[in-house]
């Protein structure tokens, strides 16, 4: 056999190994999300917020599956709509994952995104996970007990910086599902402060009420709402 059909024949044989492994770990991925949904409230919990930390890892690892990861988000916010599941959820240490998370999602990492993917697919998975991050922290919020907690954490500044990020110009057409990430973070906000007014004063400290003002010029009804509250 010629050099050439040596090196052809080793080419295939690692691409090969490369396709064989790419299936395996999204076949891996698509068993544990078949295994989460069957488990109980808190073992569920703690098998989602595993993927979320994946999330989080140093930039010397791999990137994250931000699909993976916007699944996982979608699949802990439906768990956290069931108020038995709340506590079981921040138990498990959803507050010390969302919040970093969240926060990760910095306008630096949106431009990584774009130049990567070379389009806004990467910006839209960026913007779906944003919104499910945003519903949990929200949905938490409603037992009073984790309100200071999350604030506390850093949850203010991330959801102050998406209602900065979302200018006017990008929020003035009604957008599909819940109303955009501008929506879902003022709908965090409004959970967090209410009847507690030292996370108001934090949001102001945060310089959050301008923002907030400005989604009131919205076309879309539900961000108008979202900001109102």
């Amino acid at each position: 056999m010629s050099s050439s059909s040596c090196d052809e024949a080793t080419s295939k044989t690692g691409l090969k190994r490369s396709l064989a492994g790419a299936f395996n770990e999204v076949a891996s991925k698509k068993q544990h999300f078949i295994m989460a949904q069957a488990m109980s409230g808190p073992s569920q919990a703690a098998a989602l917020l595993e993927v979320l930390r994946t999330g989080l890892a140093p930039p010397s690892y791999a990137p994250p599956d931000k699909a993976s990861l916007r699944k996982a988000s979608h699949a802990l916010a439906e768990l956290c709509k069931q108020d038995e599941f709340i506590d079981d959820v921040v138990a498990a240490g959803a507050i010390e994952v969302v919040v970093p998370l969240l926060n990760a999602g910095s306008s630096s990492a949106r431009e990584q995104l774009v130049d990567d993917a070379a389009g806004t697919s990467g910006v839209s998975l960026q913007e779906e996970l944003d919104k499910e991050l945003c519903f949990i922290l929200g949905l938490l919020a409603v037992k009073p007990e984790y309100q200071t907690r999350i604030a506390h954490s850093g949850a203010l500044s991330g959801l102050v910086r998406l209602l900065k990020e979302h200018k006017l110009t990008s929020i003035t057409k009604p957008q599909p599902g819940s109303g955009g990430v501008a929506r879902r973070a003022a709908d965090a906000i409004t959970n967090l402060a209410h009847e507690n007014v030292d996370i108001k004063n934090m949001v102001r400290e945060q310089d959050g009420i301008p923002p907030l003002v400005g989604l009131l010029e919205a076309m879309d009804v539900k961000v108008q709402r979202a900001a109102c509250g």
